[in-house]
C-alpha cells in the first residue's frame, strides 16, 4: 500500500493561495461562485421590478387627471353637468299609468 506523505505536509494557507491562483478549484468555492452569481440575478430581477414599479405609479399619477375629467363629463360625478338630449327627456316625462 503507498501512502502519500505530500498532502498533510502541505500547509492550509499553501493549499488555500493554489486554491485562489485557479490551480485547484473546491466544491466550496463552485458553489459560492454560483450563488454569488445567482444572487445577482435576483437583484436585477428585483431591480427592474421596482423601476417598473415606480414608472407605472408616475405613469397612473400623470394620467389621473385626465382620466378623472372624462369619467366626470360621463357620469355627471363630481359637479360637471351632463347635456340631456330632448327627446330621451320626452321619454322620461311620459306619464305613469
Amino acid at each position: 500500500r503507498i501512502v502519500c506523505l505530500a498532502r498533510p505536509l502541505l500547509a492550509p494557507r499553501a493549499a488555500h493561495v493554489v486554491a485562489r491562483r485557479g490551480f485547484a478549484s473546491s466544491a466550496r468555492e463552485r458553489a459560492k461562485a454560483a450563488a454569488a452569481a445567482e444572487l445577482k440575478a435576483k437583484n436585477e430581477r428585483m431591480l427592474l421590478y421596482g423601476a417598473s414599479l415606480a414608472i407605472s405609479t408616475l405613469a397612473l399619477c400623470y394620467a389621473s387627471v385626465p382620466l378623472y375629467k372624462v369619467f366626470c363629463q360621463a357620469t355627471g360625478f363630481g359637479g360637471t353637468t351632463k347635456r340631456a338630449d330632448p327627446e330621451e327627456a320626452a321619454a322620461l316625462l311620459v306619464p305613469a299609468e
